[in-house]
């Protein structure tokens, strides 16, 4: 039971801290969805948006390997 709570702070952590950090990057490296009459949305939006969970969960279960 520690053992999943360990992983899921670790998770939640690392999200909260990489979200940002992929969407600045997105940003400078222009990889956004540009608006378009189509769309909802009146500002470019990052196209990135998967891989801050994923490398989340991949922190989170690599460091709970050990134990």
């Amino acid at each position: 039971m520690t053992t999943l709570i360990f992983v899921f702070i670790a998770a939640l952590l690392s999200v909260l801290v990489l979200t940002p950090l992929v969407r600045k990057f997105a940003l400078a490296h222009n990889l956004v969805q540009q608006p378009t009459d189509r769309g909802s949305h009146t500002l470019a939006r990052p196209r990135l948006g998967g891989i801050a969970p994923y490398l989340s969960f991949f922190l989170a279960l690599t460091a709970s390997l050990p134990l």
